[in-house]
């Protein structure tokens, strides 16, 4: 629980910092983190992000680097479940049913042998499903 509080305060310590810019820059954040959470309670523009190379935990945290699974290095694999959370909202999980995730920003970690290509093939998969990319700047609609 200490560690819980700890990273909530860092949390709001840094939403608030952000805040009082100006400009009113959002703020970046992995999905269903406490600091997505910290400026979704006080209003703050924030846009959530998913991995398209990580594999996640039923509690919505990254599996550690150190436990097998934790990379995603097949493409089509990668492209097939972002496609599938675009459809349902629901990121697999390893050792469990898929969670609900928000998701503004997809990441694909540079040191990933197969980045540059990982994001390309992403991209062409999300645009070939009907998803509209578009920066965070662009107005929705």
């Amino acid at each position: 629980a200490k560690l819980k509080a700890a990273v909530e305060a860092h949390a709001d310590a840094i939403v608030a910092a952000v805040a009082a810019l100006p400009g009113h820059l959002p703020v970046l954040a992995i999905s269903g983190t406490e600091l997505e959470l910290a400026a979704r309670a006080i209003g703050h523009p924030v846009f959530s992000e998913v991995f398209a190379d990580r594999a996640y935990l039923p509690n919505g945290r990254l599996v550690p680097r150190s436990q097998p699974g934790a990379m995603i290095e097949d493409t089509a694999a990668a492209v097939a479940r972002l496609i599938g959370f675009v459809q349902t909202g629901l990121m697999p999980v390893l050792d469990g049913p898929p969670i609900a995730l928000a998701a503004d920003s997809i990441c694909v970690h540079g040191d990933n042998p197969h980045a540059v290509l990982m994001a390309r093939k992403v991209r062409q998969g999300l645009i070939g499903a009907g998803v509209t990319l578009r920066a965070f700047t662009e107005p929705q609609g």
